[in-house]
């Protein structure tokens, strides 16, 4: 069983989409990279791209920084396997969003159809 990922499984990394992909990727068979998954996910992924331009930071380090602002509790644990990644993730923790960042990304979230994992949970 695959437990849920931080990251859409690279979904919202904005480096993995249906173009890139092989015969043995796993991610074939996930809902978010399918056609229609990307199609609609596709919505979010540009306001995602904008919002972390505006930064200077990456959209991994927004989705994650997007998370931690949920709940307190929360502590998003993205694979890997390379270090440098690991590292930018690491850096999430040190963005701090504004109220009007994560309303804007709820939403979005909000007005759109982008199941992964039984749903996004913005509204929890």
């Amino acid at each position: 069983m695959r437990l849920p990922s931080p990251l859409a499984n690279g979904f919202l990394t904005g480096l993995i989409h249906k173009n890139t992909q092989d015969d043995r990727d796993y991610r074939n068979n996930l809902p978010q990279f399918t056609k229609e998954g990307y199609e609609s996910g596709r919505v979010l992924l540009e306001l995602l791209t904008t919002m972390s331009r505006e930064r200077r930071i990456t959209i991994p380090q927004l989705s994650l920084a997007w998370m931690m602002s949920k709940r307190p509790y929360i502590v998003p644990i993205p694979g890997t396997r390379e270090p440098e990644r690991m590292r930018e993730n690491a850096n999430a923790a040190d963005v701090k969003l504004t109220k009007d960042e994560i309303d804007k990304i709820d939403n979005a979230l909000s007005l759109m159809t982008f199941i992964v994992f039984k749903g996004h949970g913005s509204r929890q």
